[in-house]
């Protein structure tokens, strides 16, 4: 024996004001949604936003290099920038122009945006650079931090000139890069070239030639003999050789020591250090 088909269900919503658009349902602006964790609750027949997946699917057009367009959902930028928040709707009639950044830049952006998610994020240093200047030029702050650590994690890692050069806080402003880059510079053989002085600018040049002297000036160090052999010279007796100021060939100059000096030299008391 069938049971009988059951009745359809039917939903009553209370009457709705006569002068909306829809008949049906009152559409909230999103300065009135309420608080709730549950955001979407049909109550009283009237319909709210959700307050962050409620996407309006708007298009904006940028021009780039002065005769590249680009045309991009606005959501993905806005949501992640307060500088591109600030830019009016583009078209192709009238785009919106992109200054201090070239298009190959600006693509490789938008690739990150698009297809990041989906586990192809950039795989090179240069492209991770690119996006560390974007991100620090159209203030996106969750994009530039994963920049800094994706450019961390290569090997070899970036000499200290490039990493100083990148650090400073009239380029990315990455504290955390510039007081180990210091010491590097300080500790290793080689004195500061030509070439790494046109990076670095005069006045951290100046600065690393002043901590490289003070460390070495204030270091003490023993003669290879000495050192494989402690205090005694290489028959028992009394020490080798008296202690002599300067890293010798064999060692750098202690990295407490040179730690402390580069403080002292681009971070004095009145500063604050990184």
């Amino acid at each position: 024996m069938s049971l009988p088909p059951h009745p359809p269900l039917v939903l009553s919503l209370p009457p709705t004001p006569t002068d909306m658009v829809d008949p049906l349902f009152v559409l909230l602006p999103p300065s009135s949604v309420p608080t709730s964790p549950v955001m979407a609750i049909c109550h009283s027949g009237k319909l709210v936003y959700h307050s962050e997946f409620y996407i309006k699917d708007d298009m904006t057009v940028f021009l780039v290099d002065n005769q590249i367009l680009f045309r991009v959902h606005r959501y993905l930028l806005d949501r992640e920038s307060d500088v591109f928040r600030s830019y009016p709707a583009g078209s192709d009639e009238n785009p919106v122009p992109l200054q201090d950044v070239t298009s190959e830049e600006f693509a490789t952006l938008l690739k990150y945006f698009y297809n990041g998610m989906h586990g192809d994020a950039p795989e090179s240093r240069d492209e991770w650079m690119t996006l560390l200047s974007l991100s620090t030029l159209f203030k996106m702050p969750r994009i530039r931090n994963r920049a800094i650590k994706a450019i961390e994690l290569f090997d070899p890692p970036l000499d200290p000139v490039c990493r100083i050069a990148l650090a400073i806080p009239e380029k990315h402003d990455i504290q955390e890069w510039l007081k180990p880059a210091y010491v590097e510079l300080c500790r290793r053989d080689d004195p500061i070239s030509e070439h790494d002085a046109d990076k670095l600018g005069l006045n951290i040049t100046v600065g690393i030639f002043h901590a490289r002297e003070r460390s070495r000036k204030l270091a003490v160090r023993k003669p290879a003999s000495d050192m494989r052999h402690g205090q005694m010279g290489l028959f028992g007796g009394g020490p080798a050789y008296p202690p002599i100021p300067g890293p010798g060939p064999d060692l750098p100059p202690d990295m407490e020591l040179v730690e402390r000096i580069v403080t002292e030299v681009f971070w004095p008391p009145q500063n604050k250090t990184p």
